[in-house]
């Protein structure tokens, strides 16, 4: 999963609204969450890579 436009776009958005130290830091934790998603979507990947291929018969 790496990051979509949009949601790109929207991380921007909040980084720019943040004020007070609060806000930031549940920005940076939702910034470790998508981080954790998008590993764990590669790892997924990874593991249907794997998987053998049904042959088109």
């Amino acid at each position: 999963m790496i990051l979509d436009e949009e949601v790109q776009r929207d991380l921007a958005e909040l980084e720019a609204r943040c004020q007070a130290d609060e806000d930031r830091k549940h920005l940076a934790s939702i910034k470790r969450t998508l981080k954790a998603m998008e590993r764990g979507q590669a790892r997924l990947l990874a593991k249907l890579n794997k998987l053998p291929r049904r042959s088109a018969d």
